[in-house]
């Protein structure tokens, strides 16, 4: 495992063994929330940060590519 830290822009350079990883989300404009069961809240423009594990089958690659899919179910850990 190296150990400085490594930047990718896409999931399939990532190792598929398992690992904690952190995702940069640029946000550009206004993200208005709507939760079930919540008030709406509203993300401003700016850096996020998302921390995560990958500890199941396909490891890193496979937990980061999710984050990358179009048309998956929503889940907010926010």
């Amino acid at each position: 495992m190296p150990s400085d830290p490594q930047f990718h822009d896409r999931p399939d350079t990532l190792p598929p063994e398992p690992g904690a990883y952190v995702l940069l989300i640029a946000l550009e404009c206004e993200l208005p929330l709507r939760l079930p069961g919540k008030p709406e809240r509203v993300l401003t423009p700016g850096r996020y940060l998302y921390c995560g594990s990958a500890r199941g089958p396909g490891g890193l690659r496979a937990r980061v590519g999710r984050h990358f899919r179009h048309g998956k179910p929503e889940r907010w850990h926010i």
